[in-house]
């Protein structure tokens, strides 16, 4: 079976800001294949050499190969126990719904389209016919779609990004992104939220503060920019159906109202579970972002993230932000920010050396960094 020439759309994350649900918008395009997105696919087919060497070439045979990707990936063939807080064991209308594929029909096919011995196999190949296989596990027929999107998602991953550009060169890519400061705490609470005082003294600290600030930065100087679209939450909240086409027209998709629904296999999706935030009766799920991130960001802290991720202004402004604020926040950057003196207090207490110099250490690391970025933003942003 020939393969296909698709296009091919890539899904960046900027820290937490919406990747999923920007992708779920894609899953019912009757010209779009996707899988469901999983941090276990991008490892499977780019973030590993255990499958592929360098070059795309597979490191066993196809048979072991198929086998590998269904047993490295249980959520995609069923969700029950493995959903990982991706939300698909709860999903349709009633939240009732376990995404299901059968294993086996998504085997065979992917056998059929790959058996053909006179065309290489390779990653590239792979991906493909993967994709290929999946819709027809899940739709019972070849559909002639002509665009995958796929969720890349983590754009420090630099193994798994080199991979993928190596493999489609002529990706375009679909850059999401929110208010900084709304990012930052999300992903806090969503990598420790009982234990905000240990956060300060971990790397997963640091990973989230160059999550939400450095982003995509190195990623994107690789691609041409008329080949990436920036995606801001608050726009795509404000006019669903507006950003909706903009992501079309991106594509080169004709636009379909199924662009207005979340879904993956076709089956309504009601978000990640660390999107729901925890409300009491008689509170709004504003107030609780309004007190958590309160409780981890000094509102000097607020500022210095803004200046931090100017260099988004060309493209998609949050910030109309005046001259001497980027002076304050110059001179701002040294200072603790909340949730690193919580972290040095809390090590402290614990009468703990180790987690003291670790507390401080990352504090320090976070200043060389923001200077760093900092410069770059103000200096030398990203052009157009």
């Amino acid at each position: 079976m020939q393969l296909p020439q698709f296009k091919i759309v890539l899904i960046y994350c900027r820290a937490r800001s919406g990747s999923y649900f920007v992708h779920s918008l894609f899953d019912g395009h009757p010209d779009v294949l996707s899988l469901p997105p999983l941090k276990t696919t991008r490892l499977f087919f780019h973030s590993s050499n255990t499958y592929w060497n360098k070059g795309g070439q597979p490191r066993m045979p196809l048979d072991e190969l198929v086998r590998a990707f269904v047993k490295s990936n249980p959520t995609l063939f069923d969700a029950r126990g493995c959903a990982g807080g991706q939300g698909y064991d709860h999903m349709g209308e009633d939240g009732s719904t376990v995404l299901r594929v059968d294993p086996d029909t998504f085997s065979n096919q992917l056998f059929k389209i790959l058996e053909k011995p006179s065309e290489e196999l390779n990653r590239r190949r792979f991906f493909v016919a993967v994709h290929q296989a999946y819709d027809f596990a899940v739709y019972g027929n070849d559909r002639q779609a002509g665009t995958i999107v796929y969720q890349a998602h983590n754009p420090l991953d630099d193994l798994g990004n080199e991979s993928l550009l190596f493999d489609f060169p002529e990706a375009k890519l679909l850059l999401t992104m929110q208010e900084a400061a709304r990012s930052l705490v999300s992903l806090i609470y969503q990598k420790d939220a009982n234990g905000i005082d240990k956060i300060g003294p971990s790397g997963r600290y640091l990973l989230c503060i160059m999550a939400t600030v450095y982003g995509w930065r190195a990623l994107v100087g690789r691609v041409a920019h008329s080949r990436q679209l920036i995606s801001c939450m608050n726009a795509l909240n404000k006019d669903l159906e507006a950003e909706s086409r903009r992501y079309c027209e991106f594509a080169e998709l004709e636009w379909n109202p199924q662009m207005m629904v979340s879904t993956f296999n076709g089956i309504r999706w009601n978000g990640d579970d660390w999107s729901k935030l925890p409300v009491s009766e008689g509170r709004s799920s504003e107030a609780v972002r309004e007190e958590r991130t309160a409780a981890v960001l000094y509102r000097k802290d607020h500022l210095v993230l803004r200046a931090l991720t100017s260099d988004v202004r060309e493209v998609c402004c949050f910030y109309s932000i005046p001259l001497h604020h980027y002076v304050v926040a110059f001179l701002a950057i040294p200072l603790p920010m909340k949730v690193e003196v919580i972290g040095i207090h809390a090590s402290l207490g614990s009468h703990s050396a180790s987690l003291f110099w670790r507390a401080v250490y990352f504090y320090l690391r976070r200043v060389v960094f923001s200077y760093k970025w900092f410069l770059t933003a103000v200096f030398w942003p990203s052009s157009k």
